[in-house]
């Protein structure tokens, strides 16, 4: 028998991203670092001509790994990301939004409590109507 789950060490962050200012960007990284139970990796697959300049602290993260993919299309993006993380769970985050701070006790908790989990989805609350859309 497995010893119960006890923190997200084999699940990493996908953040891809194409024309969006970088305070988005960061805004959507910072989410996950602040985060109780941080991930192994957050991969920021940066699909912009030119590489996204991020804030010093950020580009020192040494969770963060910045890969520069200039390809506009998402999917794409995506599937590069399959091939940059070595195994584990994936959760892809959108480069617009960002984790609640609660976000990884309720990844674990879900978890925890289906060990035969093979995917998970989720969804997206709008801020003022906290309404899922």
């Amino acid at each position: 028998m497995t010893a119960p789950r006890a923190d997200l060490s084999d699940v990493h962050v996908v953040i891809n991203s194409y024309g969006r200012a970088p305070w988005y960007v960061e805004r959507a990284i910072t989410s996950v670092l602040r985060q109780k139970y941080p991930p192994a990796s957050i991969h920021f697959i940066d699909q912009n001509d030119a590489p996204l300049a991020l804030d010093p602290t950020l580009r020192n993260e040494p969770l963060l790994r910045h890969h520069h993919f200039p390809d506009r299309v998402g999917a794409r993006a995506r599937n590069q990301a399959l091939r940059l993380v070595p195994s584990g769970w994936i959760v892809f985050a959108d480069d617009d939004a960002h984790w609640v701070d609660d976000y990884s006790e309720h990844l674990l908790r879900a978890l925890q409590e289906n060990p035969t989990l093979q995917f998970l989805a989720g969804a997206v609350i709008d801020e003022q109507t906290r309404l899922p859309y």
